[in-house]
């Protein structure tokens, strides 16, 4: 007796790409402004390569886990299709 449940398929639609585009800059702009303006003038001591690593480093992880799936909540209705 196979015990192996297999719920059914629920296929989601991705929302289209201009209003996923949109909710990336709505997460990227105030945090790259925020970092800028917090750290600017230390940041422009350092050499680019090093900066651009850093600025990536803190910014990639706080869109992909934070920054994104906020304003994915905030939202929600005007991103799935109807």
């Amino acid at each position: 007796m196979n015990n192996d449940r297999q719920s059914p398929s629920k296929t989601t639609i991705a929302p289209p790409r201009y209003k996923t585009t949109i909710v990336v800059w709505l997460a990227i702009y105030p945090l790259i402004t925020l970092i800028l303006w917090t750290f600017g003038p230390n940041l422009a001591l350092i050499p680019l390569p090093l900066r651009t690593l850093i600025l990536t480093g803190v910014l990639v992880p706080t869109m992909v886990y934070g920054a994104i799936p906020f304003w994915q909540r905030i939202l929600r209705k005007w991103l799935t299709p109807r």
